[in-house]
């Protein structure tokens, strides 16, 4: 999670852009959360961590497309 975060606010010098994917990583954070915590230690819960931020991270990119 903060590898990816990082990499984000090396590649977005736009300041709208970065809060915006700052915003909704912190989103997905919770909610990622919220989902996978009973099966932290599962192999399941790992593989749905990494969809949601997958997922999450493409939603993002979408939306920072949008907004120019």
């Amino acid at each position: 999670m903060n590898r990816s975060s990082k990499r984000t606010r090396v590649q977005t010098t736009d300041d709208r852009k970065y809060f915006v994917c700052h915003a909704f990583k912190s989103l997905v954070r919770t909610f990622g959360h919220e989902l996978v915590t009973t099966s932290r230690q599962t192999r399941l819960g790992r593989r749905l961590r990494r969809k949601i931020v997958l997922e999450s991270r493409q939603l993002g990119e979408d939306m920072v497309k949008e907004l120019g």
